[in-house]
């Protein structure tokens, strides 16, 4: 049941069940044929660090806003809340009988979720690495292993589906513009709230829009999230998504080099939503769009 205490207040609410199409770890009978998966990370708060359970490549195909220019073979990808993927999976070279697990790999609560320098340790944090947790009362804490979905390989079927070497012109067609822009938007925490710069989101006036969220219609800029925390050590990964428009990512800077959620990011291809880890700071590109209007952005931890 939808519960909010204090910290789900603070950190997003995480549940103890996750499902697929609304079942939860359903299997799916599937033919030694090639099939396309399109995943998109519905939790409230929870990312997840995708991989098959025998060890096999993810094939990625495209990201939130489509296809990518050519297929990537990546180890495990990260899917924050709202980001999308397009999965290709061969099953043809398959035994009939044979079992192939989409899982959810552990890693350190910290890591993708709070961390409070450690001092919530005695709070029922659920660690797994360094510092305290986020969901530490939740049946299934962040960072925790588990089956998403397994496909069981129950017929045969003969025809060899060809994947393409290059999928699309489109991602290949943008290019960094130099003269962009920068405004820089720190992500802080005081006062128990979470802040995007400098303010907290004002429901009772929905159409309030500081200068410097005013551009120019049609205009190109960057912005560059900085995600600063708070005081003690206060750090939570933030997936930050923009209405309306699909951006590119330009670069990534500090953190840490021992996050788990790194080797799993995947910045290619055009995105709405992009996942900032504990003292990172990311650039998007944002080619605004001609048409004037009002555009919201956020931490799509909603709560």
């Amino acid at each position: 049941s939808y519960t909010q205490s204090m910290m789900e207040r603070e950190t997003g609410m995480l549940g103890d069940r996750i499902l697929v199409n609304g079942q939860p770890s359903p299997t799916w009978r599937v033919a030694t044929r090639a099939y396309r998966l399109r995943v998109l990370n519905g939790s409230n708060a929870r990312t997840y660090k995708l991989a098959w359970s025998d060890g096999t490549p993810l094939t990625v195909l495209g990201t939130d806003g489509g296809l990518l220019e050519r297929p990537q073979a990546r180890a495990s990808v990260v899917l924050a809340p709202a980001q999308r993927l397009d999965l290709w999976v061969d099953l043809s070279a398959r035994a009939v009988g044979s079992t192939l697990a989409l899982r959810t790999m552990s890693f350190p609560v910290a890591d993708g979720g709070l961390d409070m320098g450690g001092m919530m340790g005695g709070m029922g944090g659920m660690g797994g690495g360094r510092g305290a947790a986020m969901g530490g009362g939740a049946g299934l804490p962040l960072g925790a292993a588990a089956t998403l979905l397994t496909l069981a390989v129950a017929t045969r079927e003969r025809g060899v589906a060809e994947l393409p070497d290059r999928l699309s012109t489109f991602d290949a067609s943008w290019t960094p513009v130099p003269s962009a822009p920068v405004r820089s938007v720190p992500m802080t925490f005081r006062m128990m709230e979470w802040f995007l710069a400098g303010r907290a989101f004002n429901g009772e006036n929905m159409t309030e829009v500081a200068e410097d969220e005013t551009v120019k219609a049609g205009s190109t800029h960057v912005w560059e999230f900085v995600n600063a925390g708070g005081p003690m050590g206060m750090q939570m990964a933030h997936p930050i998504h923009v209405h309306g428009r699909q951006f590119r990512v330009v670069s990534r800077t500090g953190g840490q080099s021992g996050n788990a959620l790194r080797e799993g990011l995947l910045d290619d291809g055009w995105m709405d939503t992009v996942l900032v880890l504990p003292q990172e700071s990311v650039r998007i590109q944002v080619p605004f769009s001609e048409h004037r209007g009002l555009f919201l952005y956020h931490c799509h931890i909603l709560e």
